[in-house]
């Protein structure tokens, strides 16, 4: 029985030493490509690029939008306004001179005008300029109030997230991301009163001629690859309770703080 000789690396030389070096690149790029194939199977879906819409020009080409007005029973494509700086809402919502089309709060009846927009696929993420949404709108006792406005993301008729924006720039302009866990189908804006810089909303009443509005220019999305099971507009788009209430809801949250 032979005594078994373990080799003593330190002594190995010429192809000995080369043969272990070449194994050892093998080893490490088989542990490389088997770590990236399972890398790849539990990453998330592919996402599409970016889209990018001005939505005065093309919006109503490549998105659907829709609106609803004070009086209005519903939304609709038709109540949708249109400016070169912007879209929104096109009913007039203050006895103040002001843009039409703007998506705005009226302080007299204590609700607020809406604008959706709908992909008709999942949505990871959007970015959006907004035009015409000011700071120090108006100054009582001391306090200036800026115009604020608010977002609900939705899948199908299923509300996903929500948050607020607040007016910063003199000239009117405000970028706005809108990133969600669950992705979505369809972005509903509306606006609120005045609020000051600690987030205290105007007292009712205050100020009845003017409140926040604003216009919607453009829109940057991120898509999952797969198109979304869109809810018809008709269903997705209706009012009341089971549908987020996208009237007297809103008016409420508006009023009455969240």
């Amino acid at each position: 029985m032979h005594d078994i000789v373990m080799a003593d690396a330190t002594k190995q030389t010429g192809p000995d030493l080369v043969f272990l070096f070449m194994m050892a690149l093998a080893w490490q790029a088989c542990t490389i490509a088997t770590s990236a194939h399972a890398a790849t199977d539990d990453s998330p879906p592919d996402i599409a690029a970016w889209h990018d819409v001005d939505l005065p020009s093309d919006g109503g080409n490549r998105l659907q939008l829709f609106a609803q007005n004070l009086g209005d029973q519903a939304p609709s494509a038709a109540s949708v306004g249109y400016h070169h700086d912007g879209v929104g809402a096109s009913g007039a919502q203050a006895r103040a001179p002001s843009i039409r089309a703007e998506t705005g709060f009226d302080p007299v009846s204590g609700v607020s005008e809406h604008l959706f927009i709908q992909f008709g696929q999942h949505v990871t993420r959007a970015e959006l300029l907004l035009t015409y949404f000011y700071p120090n709108e108006v100054e009582i006792g001391g306090v200036s109030y800026n115009e604020q406005g608010g977002w609900r993301a939705f899948r199908g008729t299923r509300q996903v997230d929500e948050g607020r924006f607040t007016s910063n720039a003199n000239n009117g302009n405000y970028r706005l991301t809108v990133a969600t866990q669950t992705p979505f189908d369809r972005l509903e804006f509306f606006a609120t009163p005045y609020v000051s810089a600690d987030g205290a909303e105007i007292a009712p009443g205050r100020v009845l001629t003017d409140s926040s509005d604003f216009l919607i220019k453009h829109i940057a999305y991120q898509a999952l690859q797969e198109n979304a099971p869109m809810a018809p507009p008709s269903e997705s788009l209706k009012t009341g309770e089971a549908a987020g209430d996208l009237s007297t809801h809103t008016a409420r949250q508006n009023i009455a703080a969240d």
